[in-house]
């Protein structure tokens, strides 16, 4: 189980003080160097047998069994087969097949979830009973002569049922709900008249909320598809403004304390039948505090198009509430998505583009006549930084180019180089930008400027695919282990949640847009992790900040990734940045669904925490 303040940071499990100190600059560890390398040497060893499961090869089973992966044996077997392992990967990339679509597949695992799912004692929301909290479940359907009361059937006084006949509309379904709030006891519920809970998840419920003393609480969902087959719908722990207006975050089961819904005006009319999402997003709007119950609490029928017609209504009203100009539409081929856009600025804050550089004249190069023929944003500069460029063509380019050279001489770092550049502008934003990538979007500083508007925004990243249009990031999820989410590696099925513009826990340096006030107070980026992870730190060091993350799917870059400087991993930035935020111990990532790891290219089910 989850709670948190709906939008805030995603903390390990340690003291504030600590959280404020590194973000502060205090960079400090929290477990040693020696206990971070055992647990990478555990993480790639199950990464090996999880490859050896998923492809069947018992042989290999039988070999990792002997090698003990994550002994010295395993250690020298690997070290050894990494370049034939380099090659396939590159072959592999080359080859790539088209995304798998099944459903049934992913995420690996969700066979045995939906056995296990089988044997829950699924029930009428009018058969729960049995609680110590006080509950009015309000059941939302059509008048039949047949159906019997629901409040015959609430065998205990904890739970009450109430029904709301719908026949009436959304309005005349808000107008009864509203004026039951005022005799409804401290929680309530609202949900259809074919939605089925069991009756632990409304007692789990009940507990974590009182338990956390939090204005509401969801859980994760399940549905069917037209073939009848259970989707499981995985909700993530942490609530952004973001992934709500794109987004139904939360689902309808969601149990309200009635002073909260309160607080808020109670459910809007005006919001037709999403008014359960509106009324999250105004609760959002106003701090409310959620807590996530990591488990499926209700199996819903497919989803109503009436609902999902009012989404992009609801989403235009909160942005009109924050003052924000919009244009909203329901995307037409990912069902519950809700497309948004900020109406441009009338004037654009300056924006410097800082590219790194070691010769690669015609990476280089293409980078730069893409942003000069592509973008359509009237105010930006380039600042290139190189790092002891020697090719004569290069430095000729640099001579006669009208931009800012900045040299970063000696060893390659990437964290100080880029601090080098970012020392030589004095924008309000900043653009992190890998010379090897070439625009796809012309608006694509407009769209993440007008993102970074938002309130308590402080990065921003795009959609990264290959030149052969294989996608490569599509936000970073750290569930254990920071990865790039992709649909044609790793997240095979394009749902509202991956499609969706989301927080996440961070996003690629190879694109980031950053406030130059959230740079200044981060200190810029840590040069003790000279080559990777210190893009994933910053973004993590923005949240402790209370900064979000957001990825913005509809801004795509073209990235020919690992051109420039080939592929440079070097262990003791992995062991540094797992010592300093204990991950695989302490951390949790907030913005992925708690239910769900990556393990390498494979996300799949937490069988053991169900």
């Amino acid at each position: 189980v989850h709670g948190n303040r709906i939008g805030g940071p995603p903390r390990a499990e340690r003291a504030d003080a600590v959280s404020q100190g590194r973000a502060q600059g205090d960079l400090s560890a929290t477990i040693t160097l020696k206990e971070a390398r055992r647990r990478w040497d555990a993480y790639r060893a199950l990464i090996w047998l999880t490859l050896a499961d998923v492809r069947g090869q018992r042989g290999r089973s039988r070999v990792l069994r002997w090698l003990r992966p994550g002994s010295w044996r395993f250690t020298v077997a690997t070290s050894a087969a990494e370049p034939v392992f380099v090659l396939r990967r590159r072959l592999r990339r080359r080859s790539m097949p088209a995304p798998v679509e099944s459903v049934a597949e992913f995420p690996r695992r969700v066979a045995e979830l939906r056995a296990q799912l089988s044997r829950e004692p699924w029930v009428e929301p009018r058969q729960l009973d049995d609680l110590d909290d006080d509950v009015t479940m309000f059941v939302l359907g059509t008048t039949s002569s047949d159906r019997p009361s629901p409040v015959e059937h609430s065998t205990l006084a904890h739970v009450s049922v109430v029904f709301i006949d719908e026949s009436n509309g959304a309005t005349g379904v808000v107008g009864q709900l509203n004026d039951a709030l005022d005799c409804a006891p401290d929680w309530i519920m609202v949900l259809d008249e074919l939605d089925v809970m069991t009756p632990e998840s409304l007692e789990q419920m009940c507990t974590l909320g009182r338990r956390t003393d939090t204005d509401f609480v969801y859980g994760d969902e399940l549905t069917t598809d037209e073939a009848c087959r259970v989707i499981p719908i995985f909700r993530t722990p942490s609530l952004g403004t973001c992934g709500l207006l794109s987004r139904d975050a939360t689902g309808r089961a969601v149990l309200w304390r009635r002073e909260a819904l309160r607080r808020v005006g109670g459910f809007d009319a005006g919001a037709g039948w999403a008014f359960r999402h509106d009324a999250v997003l105004r609760a959002r709007e106003a701090g409310s505090t959620s807590a996530h119950l990591a488990t499926f609490v209700v199996m819903t029928p497919p989803e109503n198009p009436r609902y999902r017609e009012a989404l992009a209504t609801s989403t235009a009203a909160s942005l009109a509430r924050l003052g924000l100009e919009s244009s909203t539409r329901l995307d037409p081929q990912v069902t519950g998505l809700v497309r948004w856009t900020i109406a441009p600025q009338a004037s654009w804050p300056g924006v410097a583009i800082v590219i790194p550089t070691r010769d690669r004249l015609d990476l280089l190069s293409a980078c730069i006549a893409s942003l000069e023929t592509v973008t359509s944003y009237p105010n930006f500069e380039i600042i290139i930084v190189d790092n002891d460029s020697v090719e004569p063509a290069t430095l000729s380019y640099f001579a006669a180019c009208r931009y800012t050279v900045v040299p970063a001489p000696g060893p390659f770092n990437y964290a100080s180089v880029m601090n080098r550049g970012v020392g030589a502008t004095s924008a309000p934003f900043i653009v992190t930008l890998n010379n090897d990538v070439t625009i796809a979007t012309e608006d694509w500083l407009e769209q993440m400027v007008n993102v970074a508007r938002l309130p308590d925004v402080g990065v921003v990243g795009a959609w990264l695919s290959d030149p052969a249009g294989h996608s490569q990031h599509e936000g970073i999820a750290i569930a254990p282990y920071p990865q790039h989410l992709r649909r044609d590696r790793n997240y095979l099925v394009p749902d509202a949640f991956l499609a969706s513009t989301r927080e996440v826990s961070a996003v690629t340096g190879a694109c980031q847009l950053v406030s130059r006030d959230l740079w200044d107070r981060l200190g810029g980026l840590d040069e003790s992790l000279a080559v990777v992870h210190n893009d994933v730190d910053f973004c993590l060091r923005s949240w402790e900040l209370a900064r979000s993350v957001v990825y913005v799917p509809s801004v795509r870059l073209l990235h020919a990734e690992s051109s420039s400087r080939g592929s440079m991993t070097p262990l003791i930035d992995v062991l540094r940045f797992i010592a300093r935020w204990d991950i695989f111990g302490s951390f949790r990532d907030r913005h992925f669904p708690a239910q769900l790891e990556l393990v390498g290219d494979e996300i799949q089910c937490r069988l053991d925490d169900n």
